[in-house]
């Protein structure tokens, strides 16, 4: 049974992804493609088989628009279409991550 991801998983990316399919901006989230096509640029995508591969995603990397110096990219992450329904009230993307992590922490713990 494929569980599906609430929001966003963090991932390692390979150094040859392009950098036209990072987000760095939460302006908006481009080059959204299904799972099964972004995967190929992650480390150990193989441990990422229980995830649904048909959902639709995107790779964002926050911190290279805020950070001086930052990498392009780690941190990353792959966020999914409900990620950007919390965009739409802040454009930001670490705000986005923190709100779709108080989220699961507050789901499991009631």
């Amino acid at each position: 049974m494929e569980e599906k991801p609430t929001f966003f998983i963090k991932v390692k990316l390979k150094k040859n992804i392009p950098n036209d399919i990072l987000n760095t901006s939460a302006k908006k989230l481009h080059n959204k493609n299904k799972f099964k096509l972004l995967k190929k640029y992650l480390i150990n995508e193989d441990s990422f088989n229980v995830v649904d591969e048909n959902l639709i995603a995107s790779i964002i990397t926050p911190d290279k628009d805020i950070i001086p110096d930052a990498q392009n990219l780690d941190p990353a992450y792959i966020v999914f279409e409900n990620y950007e329904k919390i965009l739409q009230w802040n454009r930001s993307l670490r705000f986005g991550l923190a709100v779709c992590t108080l989220k699961e922490k507050f789901e499991n713990a009631l």
